[in-house]
Parts: structure tokens; C-alpha cells; sequence
């Protein structure tokens, strides 16, 4: 998956901006799999991300939330 925000992030002070790409104007909701691009950064101390939903809100923070 794609940073679409790259230039947003280093405006807001974020390392990575992790969003569904094919969001409405809501936000969407992010699956796992979407979540799972983080670990292609492994450099990342500061992560803006919207669309999580409780299942994946506790998933992001069990597997990512050190």
C-alpha cells in the first residue's frame, strides 16, 4: 500500500499517515492486512491512522503498540 500522505506527514509531525485509500469522505475502515504495512517501516516512532474500528484499533495496538 501507498503513503498517501507523505507530504502531510512531515507537515504534522508524524512518520507515517496510514489511511484507506478508497475512503469516503468517513474515513473507512482499515482491514489487517492495511495495518500490516507498517511493518515495512520499521523506522516509525510516530503514526497518525484513520479508520480503525474497535477490532482493528485492538489489533494495531496487540501486534504494533510498543
Amino acid at each position: 500500500m501507498e503513503n498517501l500522505f507523505e507530504n502531510y506527514n512531515n507537515y504534522m509531525k508524524y512518520d507515517y499517515v496510514l489511511a484507506n485509500p478508497n475512503a469516503d469522505i468517513s474515513g473507512g475502515a482499515l482491514e489487517k492486512k492495511q495495518i500490516d504495512d507498517i511493518k515495512n517501516y520499521p523506522e516509525i516512532n510516530k503514526i497518525r491512522i484513520m479508520g480503525l474500528k474497535q477490532d482493528s484499533f485492538e489489533y494495531f495496538i496487540e501486534k504494533y503498540g510498543r
